[in-house]
């Protein structure tokens, strides 16, 4: 009877075994699921559709200034290009007072003025037209954004509803159904609302017009200044004073060493060229972490494995000393109590060992969640620079004035480029470390099935077991006077 009952519990044992290991699925929190779900949302919004269309507002901000700034400040600019005219107007006015040729220069005295006065009045004709188009063009943008908006927060509210909808885990497909659903809906509209500026900003475009009628400005002014300098060698030729094919040698090589590339245009497209290669390397980074905690919060924290899990496997570990006890229960039916104590003491060590791990296990998931929070942190930072570091900061190069200057515009972005690379080097510094850490967490613990703090805890157990086998050995002596030499198994290798 007592072997009888030995048995049964043995066999009630692998039962409760069986099912524990058939209920240590993910055990998902509802609250968790949900909470994530929207921050995976939150996390793509403001990474990317959030940030192009904040980038697109302010550069055409900047556009609408940059192209005022630009009409405003052309005349300075321009007197600028013709300055080196300027001074030798000045000289050559001084070196032929008095002389036959004074006639002559102060006939071409209002030259520059009046080309610059042209060119100016040129440019207001071809750029007429921009600050009308950015206008649209901002109109056309905040309805997409207010479009973008909806869908952003007509999702977030949508997976609320889910929740109200499908309140309780035994509807948890149902309720992942419908929040699916208003994930994909959300994506559809963020990725295309991504691409809108993804390639070329629409009032950059437009902006454009402003620095190639302006370009064209200064080359004709240029022109203007050679055609200014014939005019002097022609007047130095009517004084006795002067040498005039020295001259004619002396005005030509200083104007050809005092040009300048003014070409706008190049500039731009060279400032654009660089930012998009740095934006792109922070956008790489942002979504190889993006993909990182959505694996992280998709499949390891969302769907942390629960406390059954872990006591299976611990059961599973000390197998050897569960059968240790059944063997020494069949072989002394007559001392049912030690070995139903050995059982206790047993499940005890499991239950001790399977808590641990899970404590483990939480800890890590806890950290994960504080490193993802973290990081999300930094990338904010970063992310909300990021829109004025571009076009903005080209744009901002333009508003400075006297645009003409030796690659003014493209030396100006440089150093804006550069101030923001100095910071972000410090944040990329940082997040190079926490991301180290998910990674880690993701091949010891995550990506594989293996029991959390595995080597603490199964040290531990087996310590353990070794002590109940002990007890059992000792329970046996003072129950039968028989000395019974209890097996000590060989340890399942973690």
């Amino acid at each position: 009877l007592c072997s009888r009952n030995m048995a049964d519990s043995f066999r009630s044992l692998v039962f409760l075994i069986s099912a524990v290991l058939s209920l240590a699925v993910a055990d998902i929190k509802v609250s968790d699921y949900v909470y994530w779900k929207k921050a995976d949302i939150s996390a793509w919004h403001q990474y990317f559709p959030s940030r192009a269309l904040q980038e697109e507002s302010l550069t055409n901000i900047g556009a609408v200034k940059a192209a005022q700034d630009v009409a405003q400040g052309l005349n300075e600019s321009l007197r600028r290009v013709a300055w080196y005219q300027t001074q030798e107007l000045d000289t050559a006015q001084f070196m032929m007072e008095g002389t036959s040729a004074q006639g002559c220069v102060e006939g071409i005295s209002t030259f520059m003025t009046k080309a610059i006065d042209n060119e100016i009045s040129t440019y207001q004709d071809c750029a007429a037209d921009v600050l009308p188009r950015l206008n649209r063009a901002s109109v056309n943008l905040t309805r997409i954004t207010s479009n973008y908006q909806n869908a952003y927060h007509r999702a977030l509210a949508g997976i609320d509803s889910c929740v109200k909808t499908y309140p309780n885990k035994d509807s948890l497909s149902r309720l992942k159904t419908c929040v699916e659903a208003w994930n994909k809906n959300y994506f559809t509209v963020a990725n295309t609302t991504r691409n809108y500026n993804a390639f070329v900003s629409p009032a950059m475009t437009i902006f454009t017009t402003v620095a190639e009628c302006a370009q064209t400005a200064a080359k004709n002014v240029v022109d203007k200044g050679w055609d200014f300098l014939k005019k002097l060698v022609y007047c130095a030729r009517l004084s006795e004073n002067i040498d005039a094919q020295a001259y004619q040698e002396q005005v030509s090589t200083g104007y050809s060493n005092y040009l300048t590339q003014n070409d706008l245009t190049s500039q731009v497209q060279l400032a654009q060229a660089l930012n998009s290669q740095q934006v792109s390397q922070i956008e790489e980074k942002m979504l190889f972490y993006y993909d990182l905690q959505k694996r992280a919060l998709e499949n390891y924290v969302i769907e942390s494995r629960g406390s059954g899990h872990y006591w299976s496997q611990v059961v599973g570990y000390l197998s050897s000393y569960y059968s240790t006890i059944a063997a020494t229960s069949r072989d002394n039916p007559g001392n049912g109590y030690c070995s139903s104590a050995g059982y206790s003491a047993l499940s005890a060590v499991a239950n001790s060992g399977a808590s641990a791990a899970l404590a483990c296990d939480q800890n890590i998931v806890n950290d994960t969640k504080y490193i993802l929070s973290k990081v999300n942190n930094e990338f904010s930072g970063v992310n909300s620079l990021l829109p004025s570091t571009g076009n903005v900061a080209i744009l901002s190069c333009f508003s400075q004035g006297y645009i003409f200057a030796e690659k003014t515009i493209l030396n100006c972005f440089k150093v804006a480029s550069s101030n923001f690379s100095v910071g972000y080097s410090d944040v990329y510094d940082s997040v190079v470390k926490d991301v180290a850490t998910l990674l880690g967490y993701e091949s010891n613990f995550f990506g594989n099935n293996s029991l959390p703090c595995g080597d603490s805890v199964l040290r531990r157990a087996y310590s353990r077991a070794e002590k109940v086998l002990y007890d059992l050995q000792r329970c046996l002596y003072v129950d039968s006077g028989t000395k019974y030499a209890v097996t000590t198994p060989a340890p399942v290798p973690s």
